[in-house]
């Protein structure tokens, strides 16, 4: 099998043993642990794993957004002060789309926590 609209291979859990690569990329972020658990003996010979985290990247800036937003009185005044302040705007727009983007992934509230970034909710 192979990736859409690219030349790489997408190979079997078998055929990866078989193969012993040098590197290995792990696509599905979200069990990246699972993968690498299922393939600890490929690290024996020398194998190196490459997972592409954004979404745990996502969760980390997501993280940040909030402690500094919320950490203002954010009232009334606040809310009508947003029309002025292009850079609170950019931050609250920021936060609703990197939540949004996590939540229509499903990601659930005990994975945050796992992930250790429970403080976003």
């Amino acid at each position: 099998m192979m990736l859409r609209h690219n030349i790489s291979p997408v190979l079997e859990p078998t055929l990866v043993h078989e193969l012993r690569p040098d590197y290995l990329v792990i696509l599905p972020w979200n069990i990246v642990a699972e993968i690498k658990q299922q393939n600890a003996g490929l690290t024996e010979p020398g194998t190196k794993f490459i997972a592409l985290e954004l979404a745990l990247k996502e969760m980390s800036h997501l993280a940040y957004t909030r402690r500094t937003l919320f950490a203002q009185n954010i009232d009334l005044p606040w809310v009508q002060s947003l029309d002025l302040r292009e850079d609170l705007s950019e931050k609250i727009d920021a936060f609703v789309g990197k939540f949004s983007w996590l939540k229509d992934r499903k990601y659930s509230v005990p994975f945050f926590e796992k992930e250790g970034l429970g403080e976003i909710f």
